[in-house]
């Protein structure tokens, strides 16, 4: 019993200790709160031939919990000369190339994240490991959570000559002859396609073939709008080694499609004697862009239609006030769009009507 209460005596101040402090988990190791890895890394070549590196910023740490802070990003690169004794598997030596620094989320709840780019500078002939790290905001970083990419550069084709623009109704067709020569003289032999650019109303140029160059010398851009104004350049794309370069752009062509479709004929016209002349009707024409309609006339001793009435009538209607009794008359009636210039329908059925004896 005394051993018992001796025991009790020894141990009491470390339990009510315990419990006034609380039970701690083991401490979490300082590199799993380090940024993640970038993602999404990829590359574009500019109008002066120089790589564009791009890639999406990490938003949790190594726990996968959201990043308390990003400090920024480092770009290790490795260039090796393409010659007969160069390993493609071998190991490269990296030397820092860049730091790029994280933009501060906007917002009360923004968290760390967003698109980057970093812009470098190549030399025809040699391929380029990259490797992508994020650091927090005391620069420390994971050696092992990076991404990589390689780019194999040479001298990028010339761009094409004589790029034309045809416009259409809703549609411009895009044409030119393919390069032969690389932009240092040297004859192009790796033509993959091309990459297609638009600009409309000011808006920033973007691309219009998808994920691969476009393998023709013709293009249709079947999404455009009747009236606006569309700009175009052409840039041509050679394979070089497992690297698609892209060239410089062609010049600027500008397109304007035009609405060439007419609004459909009229129908059901009806003539109707008068006090007045010869009145027509006829079912209103449904069309997004009619303007209205213009009437045609031909009397049994005439040859041909004239037209008749105002330049534009905007309801589906007409009083002819001219008629001369004792004649007959044929009446047509067309439909007309607000293009510029207008397009007019095919004329309707025909009414004919006799006015007076």
């Amino acid at each position: 019993m005394r051993k018992t209460r001796l025991l009790a005596f020894l141990f009491l101040p470390i339990l009510m200790l315990a419990a006034a402090c609380g039970v701690k988990a083991p401490p979490v190791p300082a590199d799993s709160l380090l940024p993640a890895r970038v993602s999404a890394v990829g590359y574009r070549f500019d109008e002066q031939g120089r790589v564009v590196l791009s890639f999406q910023a990490p938003t949790i740490n190594r726990l996968d919990k959201p990043l308390a802070k990003l400090g920024g990003f480092f770009i290790d690169r490795s260039e090796n000369r393409l010659e007969p004794g160069f390993c493609p598997g071998c190991p490269v030596t990296f030397a820092r190339r860049a730091r790029v620094e994280a933009k501060r989320p906007e917002g009360r709840d923004a968290v760390w994240g967003g698109w980057y780019e970093f812009t470098d500078e190549l030399a025809p002939g040699y391929v380029y490991h990259y490797r992508l790290y994020a650091f927090d905001a005391k620069g420390h970083y994971d050696r092992a959570q990076f991404r990589d990419l390689v780019v194999y550069y040479d001298t990028p084709s010339r761009p094409p000559d004589a790029v034309r623009a045809k416009p259409d109704d809703r549609l411009v067709t895009l044409s030119w002859p393919p390069p032969e020569r690389l932009a240092d003289g040297r004859p192009l032999q790796d033509l993959i396609g091309y990459n297609i650019y638009r600009s409309a109303d000011g808006v920033a140029w973007a691309r219009l073939n998808a994920d691969e160059p476009w393998p023709l010398t013709v293009f249709e851009d079947h999404q455009v709008e009747n009236g606006r104004t569309y700009h175009y350049r052409v840039k041509a794309v050679r394979r070089f080694q497992q690297t698609a370069i892209e060239g410089g752009s062609s010049a600027a062509v500008t397109a304007v499609p035009v609405d060439l479709t007419p609004p459909p004929a009229p129908v059901n016209l009806v003539a109707a004697l008068t006090e007045s002349g010869i009145s027509l009707r006829w079912q209103e024409v449904e069309a997004a862009d009619l303007a209205g309609y213009r009437v045609y006339r031909r009397a049994d001793d005439e040859d041909r239609f004239s037209r008749i009435g105002p330049a534009l009538l905007k309801e589906p209607a007409f009083l002819d006030r001219t008629v001369k009794k004792g004649h007959r008359y044929t009446y047509r009636v067309t439909a007309v769009d607000k293009a510029v210039p207008a397009n007019e329908s095919e004329p309707g059925e025909e009414a004919s009507m006799g006015y007076g004896p």
